[in-house]
């Protein structure tokens, strides 16, 4: 009887040293899986970080690149790369105008053909300065000739104006512009086709175009073409246009009202 009490406390002995024994290499095989879990984690947010910050390096220097071109022309921040414009296109504000006051986007429910539209919509009833979509080409291909840009807009509410505009650059400064200024899109109207004209310098490196709303309401453009067009088409420039005085006038200040 003795020798069976023995067998039976050391099988019992036994099976516990195996349960504590699996126990252990099972928490040891846990811990493995965990530490070896826990590296990839870290190893893919180090990787991400890495990403990220060559991201931000370069979202910068494009922001900082894109700020100094058109804050020559008084379009004094950009916003780049945000999800919310089509690709390749910048939002420029004014000096003085906030992101809060104007929102540009894609919109797949109101378009004039294809199947989506561009809009920009003042957010507040007192947006300050304008809300600009920009396009910047290089004019390599249509030096010395006269360029259209044209396309359809739908507005609602616009009380101080909007329009398509054109900017043509040069090593000295700006050749020829024309942002509807004088001739602005105001109230609500359906879709409706718009057009700009300059005549590119021959020595233009660059040429600026899109959509302009000055003040509230909301616009949207589609349809958009950029070609050439013979002389025979008027240009739309607004400096072109201005009547200048052929002799110096009233250099006494004395003529006023008169």
């Amino acid at each position: 009887m003795e020798t069976g009490l023995v067998t039976g406390i050391a099988s019992i002995i036994g099976g516990i040293l195996v349960s504590v024994t699996n126990y252990f290499l099972h928490r040891r095989d846990a811990e493995a899986r965990r530490n070896l879990i826990e590296a990839e984690a870290d190893a893919k947010r180090q990787t991400s970080a890495a990403a990220a910050e060559k991201d931000l390096g370069e979202a910068q220097l494009k922001r900082a690149e894109a700020t100094k071109v058109l804050a020559e022309a008084g379009l004094a921040r950009v916003l780049i790369n945000s999800p919310l414009l089509p690709d390749g296109w910048l939002l420029a504000l004014e000096e003085g105008t906030e992101l809060s006051d104007y929102l540009i986007g894609v919109d797949s429910e109101t378009f004039y053909a294809g199947h989506a539209s561009v809009y920009i919509k003042a957010l507040s009833l007192r947006p300050r300065g304008f809300g600009a979509l920009v396009q910047r080409i290089s004019a390599t291909h249509y030096l010395g000739s006269r360029l259209a840009f044209s396309g359809r807009l739908k507005y609602r509410d616009v009380r101080v104006g909007c329009g398509l505009w054109m900017r043509i650059d040069t090593p000295d400064g700006t050749g020829a512009f024309d942002n509807m200024q004088d001739r602005p899109a105001l109230g609500t109207s359906n879709w409706t086709e718009y057009r700009v004209v300059l005549d590119v310098n021959p020595d233009a490196t660059t040429i600026n175009f899109g959509l302009i709303l000055f003040g509230d309401g909301e616009v949207w453009m589609d349809d958009l073409r950029l070609e050439q067009v013979g002389g025979d088409v008027p240009t739309t420039d607004a400096w072109a246009h201005v009547q200048l005085p052929e002799h110096p006038v009233n250099l006494d200040f004395e003529n006023q009202g008169r």
